[in-house]
């Protein structure tokens, strides 16, 4: 056999079946005959699977397209069920934008008319840097509306532009999302330069559109750049089968606290503000289910309300949720919280993985 990579030469059927082959005596068609049905079987199995799962920036989307008709025309279905769709920062000025948005169209159209697809994602190249900035054409979301009732992972980044569009869809089969809402208002940087978010009823339609989804399991949400008070309220959004909830914002949504008391099978909350939640503390009968805690901000605000008190034992704090297994800490805690944070490591003794991670803390004065 070629001196190959392993992961290429388990791929590499054909050469694999030439290898046996010079084991079998050429007189024993039988066997011969099953090992041409075995490579062919193995060769469609592959190709299936490699179809299943699809991830493509959006300048191939055009050979998407071709491919997907190709898959359609050799099975007589679409076979891909995960689609993502990789967008690039200021596309909308590239001449390959129309006809790469236009092709994607083309693909949602097929993809719905089958009725294939189960997770989809639109997002940036870099899902953890918040600086990039994605801008797709609203056309777009209309498109996605017969696949959307089928959909059970939602992946998207979406600028104010694109929010009536988005937020009228009904993704009521979701059992998991991760939504980025990106509110610059740089004008070349988005497709309508004259659009302003602060005009947009958001803080309304984003708890409607949310609260359609009533399977859901794990929320990812993320609001970028906000350059006024989103003012989002959290308060009334109840989601029956909610295990996992990660949020990121310059402020704490309103109705935050509440929220979490109303979901006790959480397992798993991330929390990154700017400011404190400043909205009073987790009671001793909240997240009873918690198993791994994720906190991050620039000041103590949030490992406060969440432990409580200062002046509580951090054994104390900690007992009340026995299940807590991940516990990860990134901030900058001023000294009496930093020491309060520090006696964790005691309890760390207890945990799977505990994590803190510390940077210099500078008062407004610069002291």
């Amino acid at each position: 056999m070629s001196n190959k990579r392993a992961a290429d030469t388990s791929f590499n059927i054909s050469e694999i079946v030439s290898k046996i082959s010079t084991f079998i005596d050429d007189s024993d068609e039988t066997s011969l005959s099953y090992l041409s049905r075995t490579n062919r079987c193995a060769y469609l199995s592959l190709q299936r699977d490699r179809g299943r799962i699809i991830a493509c920036r959006v300048e191939n989307v055009p050979s998407l397209s071709q491919f997907l008709n190709r898959q359609l025309s050799n099975y007589g279905r679409i076979l891909c069920r995960s689609l993502e769709i990789i967008a690039k920062e200021g596309f909308h000025l590239d001449p390959r934008d129309s006809a790469s948005h236009s092709s994607l169209e083309s693909v949602f159209k097929l993809i719905g008319e089958n009725q294939a697809l189960n997770a989809f994602a639109y997002r940036t190249a870099t899902p953890n840097c918040p600086q990039e900035f994605v801008c797709a054409p609203p056309r777009i979301w209309d498109s996605l509306r017969t696949s959307s009732g089928n959909l059970q992972a939602l992946n998207i980044v979406t600028h104010a532009c694109n929010w009536p569009s988005v937020f009228r869809l009904s993704f009521s089969g979701l059992r998991s999302l991760q939504l980025v809402l990106s509110f610059s208002t740089t004008p070349f940087r988005c497709r309508k330069v004259d659009y302003d978010p602060k005009e947009n009823l958001w803080a309304v339609l984003v708890p409607r559109f949310l609260q359609r989804m009533e399977h859901l399991t794990h929320l990812v949400l993320s609001l970028r750049k906000a350059e006024f008070d989103p003012g989002f309220e959290m308060t009334d959004l109840h989601f029956p089968a909610l295990i996992a909830i990660d949020i990121s914002a310059s402020t704490a949504p309103r109705g935050l606290i509440r929220f979490t008391a109303n979901h006790p099978n959480l397992v798993r909350l991330h929390l990154h503000f700017k400011e404190s939640t400043g909205q009073g503390q987790f009671r001793p009968q909240h997240l009873p289910m918690l198993r791994a805690l994720k906190l991050r901000e620039e000041n103590s605000g949030t490992f406060a309300t969440f432990l409580g008190r200062p002046s509580e034992s951090v054994e104390h704090a900690f007992a009340r949720r026995p299940h807590i297994e991940h516990f990860f800490i990134y901030t900058a805690i001023p000294g009496p919280h930093r020491e309060h944070v520090c006696a964790t490591r005691v309890v760390g003794a207890e945990f799977i993985c505990v994590s803190l991670s510390f940077q210099p803390h500078y008062s407004a004065r610069g002291k």
